[in-house]
């Protein structure tokens, strides 16, 4: 066995700069691996975080759009509502002016005066030798 180690140790000595470089290049390689492996791991990470941020964004992005959506809607049936009371309205006003004008169309003059009378507070006072 020590004829063995003893020519281990001539070997050692003659290829020494040859194995301390071997060695040497296995501990660097290994440090790069280490370092390598361990941002695999960060990245990997990273990509993740990234995939659930841009999920999070998309799902608040169809919220709002959804919640936009509706809200112009709303406010969509709210003009609707507010031109269809108006319309209504205006009809009212229209009818109503329009049985005032027939009223006044076809009532007499006396009729005419008293109406026009009562609405300033007087009362009408028509001649008996007038026409009608």
């Amino acid at each position: 066995m020590k004829l063995f180690w003893k020519k281990v140790w001539e070997k050692i000595k003659r290829y020494w700069q040859i194995l301390l470089g071997l060695f040497v290049g296995l501990g660097v390689a290994l440090r790069f691996w280490w370092r390598l492996r361990a941002q695999k791991k960060v990245l990997k990470n990273e990509i993740e975080t990234e995939k659930k941020v841009r999920k999070v964004e998309e799902d608040f992005s169809a919220r709002i759009n959804n919640v936009e959506k509706t809200a112009n809607q709303k406010h969509r049936d709210r003009i609707k509502k507010a031109k269809m009371a108006e319309e209504e309205d205006t009809a009212a006003a229209k009818k109503e002016l329009e049985d005032r004008i027939e009223e006044n169309r076809d009532g007499s003059n006396t009729d005419l005066a008293n109406k026009l009378g009562a609405s300033m507070g007087v009362n009408v006072v028509i001649p008996k030798d007038s026409d009608e």
